[in-house]
Protein backbone atom coordinates (compact mmCIF):
# COMPACT_ATOMS: atom_id res chain seq x y z
CA UNK A 1 0.00 0.00 0.00
CA UNK A 2 1.29 3.45 -0.92
CA UNK A 3 1.39 5.51 2.26
CA UNK A 4 -0.54 8.75 2.56
CA UNK A 5 -0.25 11.70 2.26
CA UNK A 6 0.48 11.50 -1.46
CA UNK A 7 1.71 13.86 -4.16
CA UNK A 8 0.45 12.40 -7.42
CA UNK A 9 2.01 13.95 -10.52
CA UNK A 10 0.64 12.99 -13.90
CA UNK A 11 3.33 13.39 -16.56
CA UNK A 12 0.75 13.10 -19.35
CA UNK A 13 2.47 13.18 -22.76
CA UNK A 14 4.05 16.61 -22.95
CA UNK A 15 7.41 16.96 -24.68
CA UNK A 16 8.91 18.06 -21.35
CA UNK A 17 7.92 14.77 -19.71
CA UNK A 18 8.90 12.36 -22.49
CA UNK A 19 12.25 10.74 -23.23
CA UNK A 20 15.39 11.90 -21.43
CA UNK A 21 13.77 15.16 -20.31
CA UNK A 22 11.01 13.24 -18.57
CA UNK A 23 13.36 10.81 -16.87
CA UNK A 24 15.69 13.58 -15.69
CA UNK A 25 12.67 15.33 -14.18
CA UNK A 26 11.58 12.10 -12.51
CA UNK A 27 15.03 11.65 -10.97
CA UNK A 28 14.97 15.16 -9.49
CA UNK A 29 11.47 14.67 -8.09
CA UNK A 30 12.45 11.28 -6.66
CA UNK A 31 15.45 12.78 -4.86
CA UNK A 32 13.41 15.71 -3.53
CA UNK A 33 10.66 13.38 -2.29
CA UNK A 34 13.15 11.49 -0.12
CA UNK A 35 13.50 14.65 1.97
CA UNK A 36 9.75 15.05 2.35
CA UNK A 37 7.11 13.41 4.55
CA UNK A 38 4.87 12.61 1.59
CA UNK A 39 4.82 9.70 -0.85
CA UNK A 40 5.59 10.70 -4.42
CA UNK A 41 3.56 8.92 -7.11
CA UNK A 42 4.37 9.44 -10.78
CA UNK A 43 1.75 8.57 -13.40
CA UNK A 44 3.63 7.94 -16.62
CA UNK A 45 3.13 6.59 -20.11
CA UNK A 46 2.98 2.76 -19.88
CA UNK A 47 5.85 2.51 -22.37
CA UNK A 48 8.37 3.77 -19.78
CA UNK A 49 7.02 2.15 -16.62
CA UNK A 50 9.59 -0.65 -16.55
CA UNK A 51 12.60 1.68 -16.87
CA UNK A 52 11.20 4.16 -14.33
CA UNK A 53 10.13 1.64 -11.72
CA UNK A 54 13.51 -0.10 -11.71
CA UNK A 55 15.49 3.11 -11.23
CA UNK A 56 13.29 5.21 -8.95
CA UNK A 57 12.38 4.77 -5.30
CA UNK A 58 9.03 6.52 -5.62
CA UNK A 59 5.85 4.78 -6.74
CA UNK A 60 5.30 4.60 -10.50
CA UNK A 61 1.83 4.05 -11.89
CA UNK A 62 0.30 3.81 -15.34
CA UNK A 63 -1.87 6.54 -16.78
CA UNK A 64 -4.41 3.92 -17.84
CA UNK A 65 -5.22 0.23 -17.55
CA UNK A 66 -7.74 -1.87 -19.44
CA UNK A 67 -9.88 -4.42 -17.68
CA UNK A 68 -9.37 -7.34 -20.05
CA UNK A 69 -7.45 -10.54 -19.53
CA UNK A 70 -4.22 -11.44 -21.36
CA UNK A 71 -5.04 -12.70 -24.84
CA UNK A 72 -5.85 -11.47 -28.36
CA UNK A 73 -6.32 -7.81 -27.43
CA UNK A 74 -3.84 -5.88 -29.57
CA UNK A 75 -3.15 -2.39 -28.24
CA UNK A 76 -4.73 -2.99 -24.84
CA UNK A 77 -2.89 -2.29 -21.59
CA UNK A 78 -3.65 -5.36 -19.51
CA UNK A 79 -2.94 -5.21 -15.77
CA UNK A 80 -0.80 -8.32 -15.98
CA UNK A 81 1.70 -6.46 -18.19
CA UNK A 82 1.85 -3.61 -15.67
CA UNK A 83 2.47 -6.00 -12.81
CA UNK A 84 5.35 -7.65 -14.71
CA UNK A 85 6.86 -4.19 -15.29
CA UNK A 86 7.03 -3.59 -11.51
CA UNK A 87 4.26 -1.02 -11.77
CA UNK A 88 2.60 0.10 -8.53
CA UNK A 89 -0.85 0.84 -9.90
CA UNK A 90 -2.83 2.86 -12.41
CA UNK A 91 -5.07 5.82 -12.93
CA UNK A 92 -8.58 4.81 -13.96
CA UNK A 93 -11.17 6.98 -15.70
CA UNK A 94 -9.04 10.12 -15.99
CA UNK A 95 -10.87 13.02 -17.61
CA UNK A 96 -8.68 12.59 -20.69
CA UNK A 97 -9.28 8.83 -20.80
CA UNK A 98 -12.90 8.38 -19.76
CA UNK A 99 -14.36 4.89 -19.40
CA UNK A 100 -17.85 3.46 -19.26
CA UNK A 101 -19.18 2.23 -15.92
CA UNK A 102 -18.56 -1.37 -16.96
CA UNK A 103 -15.01 -0.59 -18.04
CA UNK A 104 -14.30 1.18 -14.75
CA UNK A 105 -15.38 -1.84 -12.72
CA UNK A 106 -13.34 -4.22 -14.89
CA UNK A 107 -10.26 -2.01 -14.56
CA UNK A 108 -10.58 -1.88 -10.77
CA UNK A 109 -10.95 -5.65 -10.63
CA UNK A 110 -7.96 -6.09 -12.96
CA UNK A 111 -5.83 -4.03 -10.58
CA UNK A 112 -6.97 -6.09 -7.61
CA UNK A 113 -6.21 -9.29 -9.49
CA UNK A 114 -2.62 -8.16 -10.01
CA UNK A 115 -2.03 -6.45 -6.65
CA UNK A 116 -1.95 -2.99 -8.22
CA UNK A 117 -3.19 0.17 -6.50
CA UNK A 118 -6.16 1.69 -8.34
CA UNK A 119 -6.54 5.47 -8.51
CA UNK A 120 -10.12 6.09 -9.61
CA UNK A 121 -10.74 9.60 -10.91
CA UNK A 122 -14.21 11.07 -10.24
CA UNK A 123 -15.65 14.56 -10.64
CA UNK A 124 -18.65 14.38 -8.32
CA UNK A 125 -19.88 12.90 -5.07
CA UNK A 126 -22.43 10.89 -7.00
CA UNK A 127 -19.76 9.29 -9.16
CA UNK A 128 -17.58 8.54 -6.12
CA UNK A 129 -20.46 6.86 -4.27
CA UNK A 130 -21.36 4.79 -7.33
CA UNK A 131 -17.96 3.09 -7.41
CA UNK A 132 -16.98 2.99 -3.72
CA UNK A 133 -18.60 -0.43 -3.43
CA UNK A 134 -15.96 -1.80 -5.83
CA UNK A 135 -13.23 -0.68 -3.43
CA UNK A 136 -10.72 1.23 -5.55
CA UNK A 137 -7.58 1.89 -3.55
CA UNK A 138 -7.84 5.66 -3.87
CA UNK A 139 -10.53 8.10 -4.97
CA UNK A 140 -9.10 11.07 -6.89
CA UNK A 141 -11.82 13.68 -6.52
CA UNK A 142 -11.55 16.74 -8.76
CA UNK A 143 -13.92 18.77 -10.88
CA UNK A 144 -12.81 18.13 -14.46
CA UNK A 145 -13.02 21.85 -15.17
CA UNK A 146 -10.31 22.42 -12.54
CA UNK A 147 -7.83 19.85 -13.81
CA UNK A 148 -4.69 21.48 -15.15
CA UNK A 149 -5.43 24.77 -13.40
CA UNK A 150 -4.30 26.47 -10.22
CA UNK A 151 -7.46 25.89 -8.17
CA UNK A 152 -8.01 22.62 -6.32
CA UNK A 153 -11.31 21.08 -5.35
CA UNK A 154 -10.28 21.54 -1.70
CA UNK A 155 -10.43 25.30 -2.12
CA UNK A 156 -13.26 25.55 -4.64
CA UNK A 157 -15.66 22.99 -3.15
CA UNK A 158 -14.55 22.09 0.40
CA UNK A 159 -18.16 21.31 1.36
CA UNK A 160 -18.22 18.44 -1.13
CA UNK A 161 -15.18 16.83 0.46
CA UNK A 162 -16.79 17.20 3.89
CA UNK A 163 -20.04 15.72 2.61
CA UNK A 164 -18.22 12.78 1.07
CA UNK A 165 -16.49 12.04 4.38
CA UNK A 166 -19.61 12.46 6.51
CA UNK A 167 -21.62 10.14 4.25
CA UNK A 168 -19.33 7.25 5.19
CA UNK A 169 -21.36 4.76 7.34
CA UNK A 170 -18.50 4.12 9.77
CA UNK A 171 -18.07 7.86 10.37
CA UNK A 172 -21.78 8.04 11.17
CA UNK A 173 -21.35 5.31 13.81
CA UNK A 174 -18.48 7.22 15.40
CA UNK A 175 -20.58 10.39 15.56
CA UNK A 176 -23.33 8.43 17.30
CA UNK A 177 -20.79 6.93 19.73
CA UNK A 178 -21.62 3.41 18.60
CA UNK A 179 -19.23 0.47 18.96
CA UNK A 180 -17.10 -0.38 15.92
CA UNK A 181 -16.50 -3.89 14.69
CA UNK A 182 -13.28 -5.19 13.16
CA UNK A 183 -14.92 -4.88 9.75
CA UNK A 184 -15.78 -1.25 10.54
CA UNK A 185 -12.16 -0.51 11.40
CA UNK A 186 -10.96 -2.08 8.17
CA UNK A 187 -13.48 -0.02 6.20
CA UNK A 188 -12.48 3.14 8.04
CA UNK A 189 -8.84 2.52 7.17
CA UNK A 190 -9.78 2.27 3.49
CA UNK A 191 -11.83 5.45 3.73
CA UNK A 192 -9.03 7.41 5.38
CA UNK A 193 -6.62 6.25 2.70
CA UNK A 194 -9.00 7.04 -0.13
CA UNK A 195 -8.78 10.80 -0.77
CA UNK A 196 -5.85 11.54 -3.03
CA UNK A 197 -3.96 14.83 -3.32
CA UNK A 198 -3.50 16.42 -6.71
CA UNK A 199 -1.05 19.28 -6.82
CA UNK A 200 -0.51 22.19 -9.17
CA UNK A 201 2.78 23.52 -10.49
CA UNK A 202 2.58 26.42 -8.09
CA UNK A 203 2.12 24.18 -5.06
CA UNK A 204 5.00 21.97 -6.12
CA UNK A 205 7.35 24.93 -6.46
CA UNK A 206 6.64 25.85 -2.83
CA UNK A 207 7.92 22.44 -1.72
CA UNK A 208 10.71 21.59 -4.14
CA UNK A 209 13.39 24.20 -4.75
CA UNK A 210 14.43 22.66 -8.06
CA UNK A 211 11.89 22.35 -10.84
CA UNK A 212 12.10 21.83 -14.56
CA UNK A 213 9.50 21.02 -17.12
CA UNK A 214 5.80 21.41 -16.54
CA UNK A 215 3.90 19.84 -13.67
CA UNK A 216 0.43 18.74 -14.67
CA UNK A 217 -2.45 17.25 -12.76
Amino acid sequence: MIKTPIFLINFKNYSSTLGKAGFDLALKLDEAAKKSHVSLVLAVNPVVIDSYSRKLDCAVISQHVDGGMPGPSTGSIVAESLMLADCDGSLIHHSEKLLSDEEIVKSIEACKRNYLQSFLCVDSLQEARKFTVYEPTFICFEDRDLIGGNISVASSNPHEIKEMAESEPVVQKIRKDEALTEADLEQLEKTLNAPDLFITEGNLKKIYSEHRGTMVQ
